[in-house]
């Protein structure tokens, strides 16, 4: 079982949460696919999706994934699996009419054609609006084995990668991760260690092949020293993207309470990153003790300071470093004088603030630098003992806040009382009190069900829980959170069972369509009924080939892309049984990259 837990926790990417009874959840209708030319409105990747991975039913490793629709109209979702082995395609599910800011869900355990004890890599593709995911991990739910994590799906990449805490054998800590090519074509990934004191450096590479992934384990890299953390940078060659999933254990066979959970490493940072949670010496799921580690992505030393407000507000408390070397790290341990868990003698601190020392107590903070040029990116862990039970939860703090931010799994007592449930935590960065208005909409209908106003004190965080809302339980709630002012934010998800029932992901800022490519120009229209109702299913051909070009969506909607260069006329013949009842005429110029609007038939 330990080797699919591994496999499991250095071989994944991307989206969701669980549900009991049906595959999907969603009022969008679920058809076959339709579009596998059409480039999509946006793309999220989720390399590892598992079934039933190493055992059966809920005894093996299951991926749920989640998908919310980030922006103003409805879209359709298509979900392709492939085997992880051999990249064969296994199935296409098409979600029509997912409206905007609506979630669906699919839970790979309750998909009937998907083999079992089986790895995928999903594409998920929108035609009609952005989305964004996240992605579940879990094991042995409902026994003390229980293990979750959870972390952000990815849709672009980067040529640089930062990972600020990756361990080797460190009091039985280890940190995998995995590199995954988003380019298409080769490039040679090379990752660059350095340990917290600077005296420690390792280079290792991988070559990986477009769309592919390799993974780097600590414990078994000779390179690398035993009981030491390393601040890493991976730099991929040929200007290909890649993106780096870093999954963090303490899960060996041995191990009484085992945990796991996973970060995306981070694509770039900021002078100031935000950190809406952190905790010291509470006691509660999801609650704990905090470690924060802050990466310099500056390539000459910085000076950082940590700047922690109450839950809810009151007077901050700073800490400061300097002369953090360029490309390392400080981890901060809120336990500790100072955070300084190595120093000699170590200093443990009491329960009240003193001199170097946090109080007890629920914290929101702010990572920043003053040093010209610096940038910083970092890593919450949130360790829990909760009535033996030892849990962990995870989350990168925010670079770019945002007046807009997405949940795409919230919920309520989702699968008993004693099940999930996920609060989320909402940071004000500014200096002025934020009014932030919340909408919660049911999965099931996509229906509005709640929009409330919250006000969040000047650089604090609140926590909002659905329980102590008028929200009905055992339900899932895509919401979206609007304010004035920028926020950052996080979801846990918390089970209250036995095991390692606490996970945390970043909610979502806004983020654009993808571009049409610059050799491809998208005409896109919309057909409706005599009455002026969307007509959905009508047959669109383009000039005379044989068979549908495109079918229309549910809203009456449909798009497809041709290639520019061929100056000529296109004429669409829209069908109903076989019977054409409309045509139309476009003629050229066209430009590659961008999109024609057809007049309505």
């Amino acid at each position: 079982m330990k080797n699919s837990i591994v496999r499991l926790a250095i071989l994944a990417l991307a989206a969701a949460l669980l549900l009991p009874q049906a595959g999907v959840s969603t009022a969008a209708t679920v058809i076959a696919c339709t579009q596998p030319s059409l480039t999509p409105t946006k793309t999220v990747y989720m390399p590892n999706i598992t079934k039933t991975l190493g055992g059966t039913s809920t005894n093996g490793w299951d991926t749920p994934f989640i998908v919310q629709n980030v922006g103003t109209t409805s879209t359709a979702i298509e979900v392709s699996f492939y085997k992880f082995s051999d990249g064969s395609f296994v199935t296409c599910h098409r979600v029509e009419n997912l409206g905007a800011s609506a979630s669906f869900d699919w839970r790979p355990l309750n998909d009937s054609s998907l083999p079992n004890d089986t790895q995928f890599s999903v594409v998920v593709r929108s035609f009609g609006a952005p989305i964004v995911g996240v992605v579940n991990e879990i094991v042995k739910e409902g026994t003390t084995r229980f293990e979750a994590s959870s972390y952000n799906g990815v849709s672009t990449g980067a040529t640089s990668v930062f990972l600020p805490n990756i361990a080797k054998r460190y009091f039985g800590w280890v940190t995998r991760f995995v590199i995954q090519n988003l380019g298409t074509k080769q490039t040679l990934a090379t990752a660059n260690f350095i340990s917290f004191d600077g005296t420690k450096t390792a280079t290792l590479t991988r070559l990986i092949n477009p769309g592919q992934s390799q993974f780097i384990d600590p414990n078994v890299e000779s390179l690398l020293v035993d009981g030491t953390q390393y601040a890493v940078t991976v730099n991929s060659d040929q200007s290909v993207p890649i993106a780096v999933r870093v999954g963090t254990q303490n899960d060996d066979p041995g191990v009484a309470h085992p945990v796991v959970d996973a970060t995306m490493g981070a694509m770039g940072g900021a002078a100031s990153i935000y950190g809406p949670y952190a905790v010291k010496n509470v006691t509660g799921k999801g609650k704990g003790l905090s470690t924060i580690v802050v990466q310099n992505l500056a390539a000459t030393p910085v000076d950082m300071t940590l700047t922690f407000t109450p839950l809810g507000g009151g007077s901050p408390t700073t800490f400061n470093k300097t002369g953090v070397a360029g490309k390392s790290s400080w981890d901060f341990d809120s336990r500790f004088q100072n955070g300084n868990a190595k120093a000699v003698p170590q200093v443990l601190c009491g329960a009240t603030a003193s001199p170097g020392c946090l109080a007890n107590g629920e914290y929101s903070f702010v990572a920043s630098t003053n040093t010209s040029g610096g940038t910083l990116a970092s890593v919450v862990n949130v360790v829990g003992d909760v009535t033996g039970d030892t849990t962990l939860a995870q989350y990168t703090p925010v670079s770019a806040p945002s007046t807009t931010l997405y949940l795409p799994n919230m919920t309520r007592t989702l699968g008993g009382a004693n099940a999930w449930t996920t609060p989320t935590y909402l940071q004000n960065t500014t200096a002025s009190q934020a009014t932030a208005s919340i909408e919660w909409r049911r999965f099931s209908d996509q229906q509005l069900l709640l929009t409330e106003n919250l006000t969040i004190p000047a650089n604090a965080s609140v926590m909002v829980d659905p329980r102590g809302r008028t929200l009905p339980d055992n339900t899932q709630f895509a919401v979206k959170v609007t304010s004035g002012t920028s926020l950052a934010g996080i979801v846990m998800e918390l089970n209250f069972g036995d095991g390692d029932g606490a996970m945390a992901y970043n909610a979502f800022a806004p983020i654009q369509s993808d571009p049409v490519p610059a050799n491809k120009t998208r005409f896109q229209g919309g057909v409706t009924t005599n009455t002026g109702a969307p007509a959905a299913n009508v047959c669109v051909k383009v000039g005379s080939v044989p068979n549908c070009t495109t079918i229309t969506a549910s809203d009456g909607s449909y798009s497809y892309e041709l290639d520019p260069q061929f100056a000529v006329s296109y004429t669409f013949h829209y069908l109903v049984n076989g019977v054409e009842k409309a045509s139309q005429t476009i003629n050229p110029p066209y430009s590659g990259g961008t999109v024609v609007t057809l007049p309505s038939v």
